[in-house]
């Protein structure tokens, strides 16, 4: 076979072939509630006495920790678990909600599999120990590449492995009889029209240096997220209790500025929306902590977090930025207002001596302890300017920058000794204009029609014409057993459509749909008439 001869290098063999730091455990699988190494495969294996290359295996790997880029395989037998390997792992990419499908039909096998370190397999597949494998030098480089498509392998070869550059991701196989490896390898590669060639490309060598310098960074950080998970249990339950399912999931993809020390600022302190940072202790204001919007990443996802895993105190805790959350693993005392905020995740009820909402007034917020409260419904605020209609709901919002210029100013917005009597018509009309402006849902759920969550991509439709990964939307008919329906986001039509994997979001069209009176797309599209009525 084509090839060249190389010395073997020993930059970072030792940091490739590695075990996991941890196995994940079969319990709560898909609940994707734990770290991932990048670069790392973690496999779970057949229990029993069979023959052990029969044994199936399940394995998930991480290609990419900031860009979410995951794989899950389907089950296989050890014994063509590298043709496996090259076949089908080679290029595709999965985002979380995908692999937590996968993950959930893995932890269903609990009870015939079991989680093993990679040392395990490669002990059945190539017959030698783990560390007699680290230990053997590499023999040679074969690359193979398409020279119509921007895809190439580089095979770094050892007696029983051999470490698989498919441009910047990487696999193992392991064999005991190499040349035959070797044929396996040639013939699966040609299948998707890579041939042999003597040295890899320029291209190629720079993304492999690349995401080596980076699989050093991800490694540093993976261990210090796990001790800060750790030592601080707390933050787990946050991370994973939050409003939003996509917190664990931005921690774990999130690049983080980490600050091992207490914070302690004699003024303001501004925290901007995108921005990841973990303050390891307590942050101590004695002016305004602020969360605000910061400049646009241009990333798909908003990752950003702010951390604290001590105590929070400020004068004031006052949040404008619409994404980033702030978590706060200790205790929280605000000792003038807080302006109530979805973004503040507390282990413990965050204290203030004003707590400036926008509920009515009697209604227990459990998220809060305060000595005093102020809302638009209860007369202590005395600028109404400070607040103005909300552009998406049923409530009021605040000016969060108005509020602080007023703060530093001096000037009074609060009056707690005179409570005026508050008209509480405008605020009902309010709320029901915006509940009916309100354009995503088009009210399918008054006619019996439910959105099916999870369904974000493309390729998840079977049938029709409807691209959710352009925005667009599919409900269910429960009411009246009709099937499945998707909303055109440009268009506004609605159209009749078959998804993939329906009982996954427990659809089922074989149900004999009942008649109506009013047939349910009718329904469907008069209530979306209703919606545009109000929104035009």
């Amino acid at each position: 076979m084509p090839g060249q001869e190389r010395k073997a290098s020993q930059n970072s063999r030792q940091t490739l072939l590695k075990n996991a730091v941890e196995l994940l455990p079969m319990e709560g699988l898909e609940k994707t509630n734990f770290l991932l190494e990048e670069q790392q495969l973690y496999f779970w294996l057949e229990k029993g006495d069979k023959d052990p290359l029969e044994k199936k295996c399940y394995f998930v790997h991480c290609t990419d920790i900031k860009k979410r880029y995951y794989f899950v395989s389907k089950p296989v037998a050890l014994k063509n678990l590298n043709k496996y390997l090259i076949k089908d792992f080679e290029g595709e990419q999965m985002y979380m909600s995908e692999v937590s499908s996968g993950l959930k039909k893995i932890s269903k096998k609990k009870n015939t599999f079991e989680p093993v370190h990679v040392s395990e397999i490669s002990k059945i597949l190539s017959g030698k120990d783990f560390e007699e494998l680290q230990n053997q030098e590499e023999e040679r480089m074969l690359a193979y590449r398409s020279d119509e498509f921007d895809f190439e392998a580089n095979l770094h070869i050892h007696a029983n492995y051999a470490t698989i550059w498919f441009n910047d991701s990487l696999i193992f196989n392991f064999y005991d009889d190499q040349e035959a490896w070797l044929k396996l390898a040639d013939k699966q590669l040609k299948k998707f029209e890579l041939s042999p060639h003597d040295t890899a490309s320029d291209r190629q060598k720079e993304e492999v240096k690349n995401a080596l310098a980076k699989l050093d960074n991800s490694q540093q950080e993976y261990n210090r997220k796990r001790d800060l998970l750790i030592n601080h249990p707390e933050l787990r339950k946050l991370l994973l209790n939050g409003d939003f399912s996509s917190h664990f999931d931005n921690f774990r993809a999130g690049k983080f500025e980490i600050i091992d020390n207490d914070v302690n600022e004699e003024g303001d302190f501004t925290l901007l929306n995108s921005q990841c940072l973990i303050i390891n202790g307590n942050l101590n204001v004695k002016g305004s902590l602020l969360m605000k919007e910061g400049p646009k990443t241009g990333l798909i996802f908003n990752d950003g977090q702010v951390i604290v895993t001590g105590n929070v105190t400020a004068e004031n805790l006052i949040i404008s930025a619409i994404l980033s959350p702030l978590f706060i693993a200790g205790k929280t005392t605000v000792t003038n207002i807080l302006i109530d905020s979805h973004h503040i995740h507390a282990a413990v009820p965050p204290h203030a001596h004003i707590l400036l909402h926008q509920h009515k007034p009697g209604n227990k917020n459990e998220r809060y302890t305060y000595d005093k409260e102020a809302t638009p419904y209860n007369g202590y605020i005395s600028d109404e300017s400070i607040y103005q209609e909300a552009k998406y709901g049923s409530s009021y919002e605040y000016k969060p920058d108005l509020i602080l210029d007023k703060i530093k100013k001096g000037e009074q917005f609060l009056d707690f000794d005179q409570q005026v009597e508050v008209d509480l018509t405008p605020f009902k009309i309010n709320a029901f204009i915006n509940m009916m402006t309100y354009w995503e849902d088009y009210y399918g759920s008054l006619a019996g029609f439910e959105k099916l969550d999870g369904i974000y991509e493309d390729h998840q439709i079977k049938e029709g014409d409807i691209y959710p990964g352009a925005g667009d939307w599919v409900v269910v008919d429960r009411r009246s057993n009709t099937g499945t329906y998707g909303y055109s986001h440009d268009g506004g039509g609605i159209s009749s459509v078959i998804i993939k994997s329906p009982k996954k979001h427990g659809v089922n069209y074989k149900e004999e749909p009942i008649e109506r009176k009013v047939a349910p797309i009718t329904l469907l599209e008069r209530y979306q008439w209703i919606s545009d009525l109000f929104i035009d």
